[in-house]
């Protein structure tokens, strides 16, 4: 089963990077934003499987304790990678739906990164904190 996930890993990681090589060739045909947006999105997405990955194949000689079960590893990281693709996803939309709004655009992003980090600094180390900042 270990090896399935690992490949699995592999070709999700090779798919983003498809993905958004693909959306950058789309940009420089057509100048459509929106295909840059698709490339951030897919390189965000690539970076945060990347970190997985490391997680879980780079370090084996790991010893897991149960003090760290509910540890959240590298939230700044998180955040800003989970940001990246949540605004390019954002960003999509408003540009489907005309949007223009700097408002509108960009605030939803701020109060995300803000509820991100009220979970991540305020509360206390538990499953509710965890599953929390992973909701988000």
């Amino acid at each position: 089963m270990e090896s399935a996930f690992y490949l699995y890993t592999i070709f999700m990681l090779l798919l983003c990077a498809a993905a958004a090589t693909i959306s950058l060739a789309g940009y420089l045909v057509c100048r459509r934003r929106s295909f840059l947006y698709f490339m951030a999105l897919f390189l965000f997405y690539f970076l945060d499987l990347a970190l997985i990955f490391q997680y879980e194949y780079l370090n084996p000689a790991f010893e897991f304790s149960a003090t760290q079960y509910y540890n959240i590893d590298m939230p700044v990281l998180k955040i800003v990678l989970s940001a990246g693709a949540l605004e390019a996803f954002w960003l999509i939309v408003c540009d489907e739906l005309d949007i223009q709004e700097p408002i509108a655009r960009y605030v939803p992003i701020f109060f995300y990164v803000i509820a991100a980090c009220l979970v991540v600094y305020a509360m206390p180390e538990s499953a509710l904190r965890q599953w929390l900042f992973y909701e988000l």
